[in-house]
């Protein structure tokens, strides 16, 4: 191979003793004495078998060169280390997996890889800049080798992603590569002491075990590991994920949607549908919400769980938002032509949309153009979201107070602000007050179930007492059955959203639903249920 050391020269005169040339030389000296010249017969018989001696113990052409090189290896390893972290690179990470690999077809023993990617860095770069952003990557750096063994290897494989190959354990310790994942993620969570402040960070963790990728190669292995880290980013900040076959056909189905994203906003694929709420108490229509369906040529109606993840990874999202903005003005502005009494809509933002500083001032710009007063859009905006909102002191969340100032400007303009999935984020009673929310949407979690399990109904009902309290609305959404709607109106839910009510539709199809709904309600009784259960 190129890279053995050239042989000792005890060793080339044995090869030389047992070669070819040897053997020719008492046939080159029997040839001399046979034709009877001396100088011939001393030249094949001395000088000959001297020569080629000597050149065998001589030093092979290069060997000095080679030892330099071998020699000069390890400091090209350390040359060829991360310059920001010092941790080594990916190639020297990924050739000692391979070698993990070889060993434990042989032993039966377990290794794996874990990918660790820091939760929304570039905003943390935008709010401190580049050096600082630097500066804690150091710092995650270090903080990675410290919570690995000496035997793993950790290495920066892009921007703020690292991956940490673990060195090959026993089968039936499958607990210590999760026990790790947990130990990297806690390490990194330690605040860390920035421009007089202290930041928060959180981490994404993918992990793949040898023997689960498509191919049982290094490569695979930190291909499919990346994979487990976005389906962990997709399941919420701090989430460890585990490679599955599964994660691979959703991968390929992310992409194929990714490669047609931009051609599908520019062709004007995406639409709002939209979905009545009506007044639990009386049945009158109370509004709808703007959903965004995706009508691909070949895939058909997209819902959002299919195309989400592409959109949020692509960063279009506030080009949907927009989207869906126009057409939802558009569409309550012929309904009004059509005097449909449509009282309003309500649209779904993006956070990324809630962070951008000059958000509020459009979003009043386009009502003001379709002639829309803000009174009648409602800006849903999910729970999770205003928990980091309230509490963001020192957190690496470095927009929440743009968020914050947006939530407030579009209370002042006018608009109405309903809380989504209420009961499954952190917001408290004092966030709910300090934004002016105007109603929570109890999420479908807790209505499911709520005919025959007491819990759900108790909890239900905990949630339309708070709304009460708080002199603001409770909407159910996901209802399915007038079961539901019956048992919502009795304990005083204001509204109800769902399958039993309708699904969502097309523009072009609610004149119709509205008209039809209204003949279905003149012949239904009021309810008269206004307790609280």
């Amino acid at each position: 191979m190129a890279n053995q050391p050239p042989p000792a020269p005890a060793d080339r005169l044995t090869r030389l003793l047992h070669s070819p040339v040897v053997g020719v030389v008492p046939l080159m000296v029997a040839v001399a004495w046979w034709i009877g010249q001396d100088a011939v017969l001393f030249v094949v018989s001395v000088l000959f078998p001297l020569l080629v001696a000597v050149q065998a113990l001589m030093p092979a052409p290069g060997a000095g060169a080679a030892d330099k090189a071998t020699a000069a290896a390890p400091d090209r390893a350390d040359a060829a280390a991360d310059p920001l972290t010092g941790l080594p690179p990916r190639d020297a990470a990924l050739a000692r997996l391979a070698a993990f690999l070889t060993s434990v077809r042989t032993t039966g023993k377990m290794c794996a890889i874990l990918v660790i990617d820091i939760d929304r860095f570039r905003h943390v770069n935008e709010r401190f800049g580049i050096d600082a952003g630097d500066a804690i990557l150091k710092v995650a750096a270090a903080r990675i080798s410290e919570a690995i063994r000496a035997e793993d290897v950790a290495t920066r494989i892009a921007g703020d992603r690292f991956a940490v190959v673990l060195s090959p354990l026993a089968r039936a310790e499958f607990e210590n590569v999760m026990a790790t994942a947990g130990r990297l993620r806690d390490a990194l969570a330690a605040p860390i002491p920035l421009d007089q402040t202290e930041l928060h960070l959180t981490v994404s963790i993918g992990l793949c075990l040898a023997g689960r990728a498509p191919e049982n190669t290094a490569p695979a292995m930190l291909q499919a590991a990346e994979e487990a880290m976005v389906e962990a980013r997709r399941n919420g900040r701090g989430a460890i994920a585990n490679y599955s076959p599964r994660m691979r056909r959703e991968s390929r189905k992310h992409r194929a949607l990714s490669a047609d994203l931009d051609a599908a906003l520019v062709r004007g694929e995406f639409k709002a549908w939209f979905q009545p709420q009506i007044d639990a108490q009386t049945g009158a229509l109370a509004g709808f919400e703007a959903l965004a369906r995706w009508e691909h040529p070949d895939e058909g109606i997209l819902t959002p769980d299919r195309f989400l993840r592409a959109l949020a990874a692509a960063e279009a999202e506030p080009r949907l938002g927009e989207a869906m903005l126009a057409q939802s003005l558009t569409a309550l502005k012929a309904w009004d032509k059509a005097e449909l009494g449509v009282p309003g809509v309500a649209i779904n933002l993006s956070t990324n949309e809630l962070r951008d500083t000059g958000f509020c001032d459009r979003l009043k710009w386009e009502t003001d153009r379709h002639e829309v007063d803000p009174c009648r859009v409602a800006i849903e905006i999910k729970e999770s979201l205003l928990g980091p909102v309230w509490d963001t002191a020192g957190d690496a969340d470095a927009d929440a107070d743009g968020v914050a100032r947006n939530l407030h400007g579009l209370k002042d303009f006018g608009f109405r602000l309903d809380l989504d999935d209420f009961g499954t984020g952190r917001a408290s009673i004092a966030t709910i007050c300090r934004f002016r929310t105007d109603r929570i949407k109890i999420d479908r979690s807790f209505v499911a179930g709520m005919e025959t399990d007491a819990g759900q109904r108790a909890a239900v009902a905990g949630i339309i007492r708070l709304a009460t309290t708080l002199g603001i609305e409770a909407i159910a959404e996901g209802v399915e059955s007038p079961a539901e709607t019956a048992l919502l109106a009795e304990m005083g839910c204001a509204c109800v959203q769902g399958f039993a009510v309708a699904r969502p539709m097309p523009a072009a199809k609610v004149p119709g639903w509205i008209e039809s709904y209204g003949r279905s309600l003149k012949n239904r009784p009021p309810r008269s249920g206004t307790g609280t259960g």
